[in-house]
């Protein structure tokens, strides 16, 4: 075999186990690279509003996690009023939480909180996290840092969830169906130039 075999059988090896797999064993593929149970925490940029200052924060939860949990937004000075659940009208989710989990309207403060119960895979979890004005500032030039986290009970006996920010490496979990079929769609197309290139 040439180099050209050689790259092309590379390719077909890494390939195939990725393409044997449907979009609900790709989500149970990356369960397993990620542990059982995955919690992928997203915040957004600033957004400023009629006056309203926020973090949009999302949750996408793999697996079975514990039932109770709590959603901390944390930074380095006063600067959080409120944690809002929010109905996200753009997200292909449309599984409503039972509850709605919202912090109370506090004086700025550095970290803010709110129990998330039931805390269950395919529920949806948007939240603002509402940022005083004097900060807001700061945070939309990044000048302090702002992170976003789950806390789980102590008294949980069930096994915890990994939980990460979200990254290029876990961002299929998060997707909708048009960023996994594409995904699929660019496996195909490589998968099948592995082919040609064994073949010449």
């Amino acid at each position: 075999m040439n180099k050209k075999n050689w790259f092309g059988a590379g390719l077909l090896v890494i390939m195939l186990p990725l393409l044997a797999a449907s979009e609900k064993s790709l989500k149970v593929m990356i369960s397993d690279w990620f542990e059982s149970c995955s919690v992928i925490v997203q915040v957004d940029d600033l957004i400023s509003n009629s006056g309203k200052h926020y973090l949009p924060i999302k949750l996408f939860v793999l697996g079975t996690p514990p039932t109770n949990a709590k959603l901390v937004v944390s930074t380095t000075l006063d600067a959080f009023t409120k944690l809002e659940y929010i109905h996200d009208l753009n997200s292909n989710n449309r599984s409503l939480h039972p509850k709605v989990p919202t912090s109370p309207s506090t004086a700025p403060t550095a970290n803010i909180a709110v129990d998330i119960y039931p805390f269950k895979e395919k529920l949806l979890y948007s939240f603002k996290a509402h940022v005083a004005d004097f900060q807001a500032k700061s945070i939309e030039n990044k000048t302090i840092p702002v992170g976003a986290f789950i806390q789980f009970l102590p008294d949980e006996k069930s096994k915890l969830c990994r939980v990460e920010a979200d990254t290029v490496f876990n961002m299929l979990v998060g997707s909708g169906p048009w960023p996994r079929f594409f995904f699929l769609v660019v496996l195909i197309l490589i998968l099948a130039g592995s082919i040609k290139l064994m073949k010449d």
